[in-house]
């Protein structure tokens, strides 16, 4: 958790720096903080915490700013955001051109053909994989190029999944209202996607998939990747509300198909419910979470239950 704030911390000032805006300095000791004991580990997340306040009210961080998408071309889809939700108005920087290919796309809803741009997997460099299994690439932000959108009827899904379904799961969306919601064109600029544009997307991808049954871990995913987005833009409150959707999908899930998921895939459901559940603060439900999974995995020889005990001794010494 430490390493994770402390990675946000430098993040946020890197934005700072980009923008030619002065930050306060970061003492060389919080920039590559060490484990130690609990009470000093928890004084230390509070200063960074601190920290990162203090350089959003530098960045202007949740103050109103015109969306990059023009109002006039998202009448009916800003209609799906959560009441009172901020604009963020934060932009990836990085030219990512060299790492996006063009595709074109036919709408599985209305059929029409239209371009987009899909990250090239074989250019990625992987920098790390967090513990709630995040996948974390150098100088390239995923989750803002994840979604796509048909600028027709506004359908929308991941660029894996996009019109991979059958005719019987498109059939489920006929007459239903993301049909009906006029006037979005798309996003504007292709190689610069805004924090704002990509959460907008998560939102379609939301309302319609609540549309088809058994959609239940579809949901957790992508609410799980909003829960990441706000995390990147220090959104704290909206980071908490998503991680409370995507841990209900989850578990929905698992109850939902306890018999049909493999040994290995619920170890992995089962850490990431832990982490959205450390994030939320419900550090006993986290480590109750990891102790099941090295009960129920005990014979099974896998580098996520090896964490799973590591992880459960480091949260009851949090404790």
């Amino acid at each position: 958790m430490l390493k994770t704030i402390s990675s946000r911390a430098q993040s946020t000032a890197e934005k700072l720096r980009e923008m030619g805006k002065a930050q306060p300095e970061l003492h060389e000791s919080l920039r590559n903080p060490q484990n130690s004991d609990a009470k000093t580990n928890m004084n230390n997340m509070l200063k960074l915490s601190h920290y990162i306040r203090e350089l959003n009210d530098l960045l202007g961080v949740g103050k109103k700013a015109a969306l990059i998408v023009n109002e006039e071309n998202t009448k009916g889809v800003v209609e799906l955001l959560p009441e009172g939700h901020p604009e963020i108005e934060l932009i990836d920087k990085h030219d990512n051109s060299n790492l996006l290919s063009n595709k074109k796309y036919e709408c599985p809803y209305c059929r029409q053909q239209f371009p987009g741009k899909v990250p090239i997997s074989s250019r990625l460099n992987e920098a790390e994989t967090t513990l709630d299994q995040r996948v974390i690439y150098s100088n390239f932000n995923i989750l803002l190029y994840n979604n796509i959108v048909c600028p027709n009827c506004n359908y929308c899904d991941s660029y894996r999944e996009f019109a991979r379904g059958s005719e019987e799961y498109y059939a489920k969306f006929k007459g239903n209202q993301f049909g009906n919601i006029e006037n979005f064109t798309g996003f504007k600029d292709e190689m610069a996607h805004t924090f704002d544009e990509a959460i907008l997307s998560y939102y379609l991808q939301l309302h319609c998939l609540k549309q088809v049954p058994k959609s239940s871990l579809r949901c957790a995913k992508t609410y799980h990747k909003l829960h990441w987005l706000f995390k990147d833009c220090s959104q704290d409150n909206l980071a908490q509300e998503a991680a409370l959707k995507s841990r209900a999908a989850y578990q929905t899930y698992i109850e939902e198909n306890i018999s049909k998921i493999a040994l290995i895939d619920l170890i992995t459901l089962n850490v990431i419910i832990a982490e959205l559940s450390v994030f939320m603060g419900e550090i006993k439900m986290a480590v109750d979470i990891y102790t099941e999974n090295t009960i129920i995995c005990s014979t099974l020889k896998h580098d996520l239950v090896d964490k799973s005990f590591v992880r459960a001794k480091q949260l009851k010494d949090m404790l």
